[in-house]
């Protein structure tokens, strides 16, 4: 007797309701509407499984793995010979049980109960990636290219639910993006010398069910959403930084400015020795105060000198109701505490003329923070 006589023998023996002379022996079926893959299963399992569900149509079990595949269709184009057993489920429907669960149910001893999901809407100009139908299991959508997943969900993922439903579903739409106009050039990187500078267009889609958004490019190559160009050839010139000057346009930095006699950097700016020019470092200039202690602007404290003060806190209440002040000295003066207002920043006086900070023990500087 062969080898496959015994095995058939065996499996009549032990599961009678079953023809498991429907098996095809050493084939495997490769359709891609698997639903279900169940590991650690005996054929008789297997073909359980099949069985207990309506929308199955055949299964492979896997010999040497034991694992069970189940499919909702079959093909004779989906075919390759293998270490399988294959069935065709119209050999395996045991004639004394008529199975009357509904799609996605499985027959068990406590009735009718969801597995699967089963209905799956592939998108128009898109596909479904992974054919895993249990609940709790995941399928991907992509769309085909020049299409995009409407309302422009990134990799919509959806969930088989424990209602037999797929957590969500996935439409395809043309990108028929326009251009819109470019923004205005960014300041130049540098202020001499040959820099960089660019500029940026954003795309719209204004296709049916979305509204007007920005996109990301397709083919940044040909149709890119960003240009730079060189800037500002010319050789530089020497630093003005901290040199002499009668107007703002002696000095040669961007968003450089002339302060009592000598050029500093904007307050917003902090000067950059690599790019010899000024950077900006911040949004605005806020009403709160750094305190630096044991040191004392000298020269540049001249909106309001040596004011008698209370205490600190009207120091800062006039130096914020001035536009002009950036900073305070404040040190005491025969047993009075004093105020000096001043329109330079501790940082501006370090990057032009650090020779004006001095060591005082007596005083400190409360410095505008920035943002």
């Amino acid at each position: 007797m062969t080898a496959k006589c015994l095995l058939l023998v065996l499996f009549k023996v032990i599961y009678a309701v079953i023809d498991f002379g429907a098996l095809e022996f050493n084939l495997c079926y490769s359709g891609d509407n698997k639903f279900s893959v169940l590991v650690g299963r005996t054929i008789e399992q297997c073909m359980e499984e099949c069985i207990a569900r309506d929308y199955c149509k055949a299964l492979n079990f896997r010999t040497k793995m034991k694992i069970c595949e189940l499919f909702a269709t079959t093909s004779s184009e989906h075919f390759s010979p293998g270490e399988c057993l294959y069935a065709d489920k119209t050999n395996l429907q045991p004639s004394s049980t008529q199975n009357v669960c509904k799609r996605g149910e499985v027959q068990e001893t406590s009735g009718c109960v969801i597995k699967e999901c089963i209905s799956i809407t592939i998108p128009e100009h898109g596909r479904v990636l992974g054919n895993m139908r249990n609940v709790g299991k995941d399928i991907r959508y992509t769309c085909e290219h020049g299409y995009k997943v409407k309302n422009n969900v990134p990799t919509p993922v959806a969930e088989c639910l424990e209602t037999g439903l797929w957590s969500v579903n996935v439409e395809c739409v043309n990108m028929a993006y326009t251009w819109a106009t470019w923004t205005g050039w960014s300041q130049c990187s540098v202020s001499c010398g040959g820099g960089q500078r660019t500029r940026t267009r954003s795309c719209t889609i204004p296709i049916q069910g979305i509204d007007d958004v920005q996109c990301l490019q397709d083919d940044p190559v040909n149709h890119p959403g960003i240009e730079s160009e060189t800037c500002n050839h010319p050789t530089c010139e020497a630093p003005t930084i901290g040199k002499f000057c009668t107007v703002d346009a002696d000095c040669i930095e961007t968003e450089g400015m002339c302060i009592g006699g000598r050029c500093f950097c904007n307050p917003l700016y902090r000067y950059n020795v690599t790019l010899q020019n000024c950077i900006k470092v911040c949004e605005i200039l806020t009403d709160e105060f750094d305190v630096f202690e044991h040191v004392a602007i000298v020269g540049y404290n001249d909106i309001q000198y040596e004011m008698p003060a209370a205490s600190v806190d009207v120091c800062i209440k006039e130096c914020i109701s001035n536009t002009n002040c950036l900073s305070i000295d404040r040190y005491s003066k025969f047993g009075i505490l004093m105020c000096n207002l001043s329109q330079v920043s501790r940082d501006m006086i370090l990057d032009a003329l650090p020779g004006h900070l001095f060591d005082y023990d007596v005083s400190s500087i409360y410095t505008r923070k920035c943002k």
